[in-house]
């Protein structure tokens, strides 16, 4: 679905943030979304789509700027949230930004559950400021009003904390936040996932089943159980996994008979990088000095070659992969399909 088209109902408008809901099916617990960073443009409504789609009714709490929700204007919007509600159950949820929104303000919200994606537990220098530097100008202009996410927790509060355990900062905050007691929050580990985890949980619909889970009811400990279980049999895994070892290892610029291990396994092709000054050749099965490319995408350029009638480029792309991967279906069937338009006499 567009996000474009979705339609709104504004019920709270301020200066530094608004509330908005879309209409849809009520579950037993009502979802309030809060928008996370954005680098430019106009702020998205966080999962407006994903609920859009699935005909969920929700509201949506989304910020004019990277403000972290510290602003005056929250207690009027928590108001006119709580008023339109009537009673009924909510479940906060957020990624990074809005994942400590949802923290910071399941008090005030008398939040049942939350799922929180690669929170922060705070962005101050004072609270933070021995590990956290990525967001430090925008720390710098807030005025704090709800500076730390753990004042925020109550001990009814249920829900998930999921975050990549490799990386520093992340496992940072979730740790701070997690090690106090006070709730019943759980940990969902998302291994090389990256900031923030939503990412990979939702390659292959591991996110969308987690919150139906939690807004349909579903204890935080089952949910989390199956969301781990789901993503550890992902193929999501895999590429999340070969591509934070392999630009490790390039960072690094050491060997890893590991990381060779996962891209053979997985179809990476990564060739020595070429040196100044000297060309690159442009085909990829001729030696050429390419950083580590996805099978999936070198699948693509082929595609793309023989759409747009380059049958000989292709099959010069495509002999060196079947020689690599002599078992996958779509090579064999591309490499068949590149030597039919390259035979002399064809009309493509």
């Amino acid at each position: 679905m567009n996000p474009s088209k979705i339609r709104y109902e504004r019920l709270y408008a301020g200066q530094e943030v608004e509330l908005r809901r879309t209409a849809g099916e009520a579950t037993p617990l009502c979802c309030v979304a809060f928008a996370s960073y954005f680098n430019s443009g106009k702020p998205r409504a966080f999962g407006s789509t994903f609920f859009a789609k699935a005909g969920i009714a929700a509201y949506y709490v989304v910020p004019t700027s990277n403000n972290w929700y510290q602003t005056a204007e929250m207690q009027p919007l928590i108001e006119a949230l709580l008023a339109h509600a009537g009673g009924r159950p909510l479940l906060g949820y957020g990624s990074s930004m809005g994942g400590f929104a949802a923290l910071a303000y399941a008090r005030a919200l008398n939040l049942k559950s939350v799922i929180a994606l690669s929170p922060q537990v705070a962005v101050s220098d004072a609270l933070v400021g021995d590990f956290e530097t990525r967001w430090r100008r925008e720390a710098a202009l807030l005025i704090d009003h709800q500076p730390d996410a753990r004042e925020g927790l109550h001990p009814a509060l249920s829900g998930i904390v999921a975050y990549d355990p490799l990386h520093r900062g992340d496992r940072r905050h979730a740790e701070m936040i997690l090690g106090v007691s006070g709730h019943q929050l759980s940990a969902l580990r998302v291994p090389c996932a990256a900031h923030p985890v939503g990412r990979a949980l939702a390659a292959n619909s591991v996110l969308s089943g987690l919150v139906k889970a939690i807004i349909n009811g579903e204890p935080a400990e089952a949910a989390t159980a199956a969301a781990r279980a789901a993503y550890r049999s992902s193929p999501a895994r895999a590429t999340f996994t070969v591509s934070r070892f392999v630009k490790r290892r390039q960072r690094r610029q050491q060997p890893s008979p590991w990381a060779e291990a996962l891209k053979a396994r997985y179809g990476f092709v990564d060739q020595p990088k070429r040196r100044p000054g000297k060309a690159t050749p442009a085909a990829v099965g001729s030696g050429s000095a390419r950083p580590a490319v996805p099978l999936n995408r070198l699948i693509r350029e082929v595609v793309e070659l023989l759409d747009a009638g380059n049958a000989a480029q292709a099959l010069a792309q495509l002999e060196p992969l079947s020689q690599a991967h002599p078992d996958h279906p779509r090579i064999g069937k591309l490499l068949q399909r590149a030597r039919r338009r390259a035979a002399p006499g064809s009309r493509r």
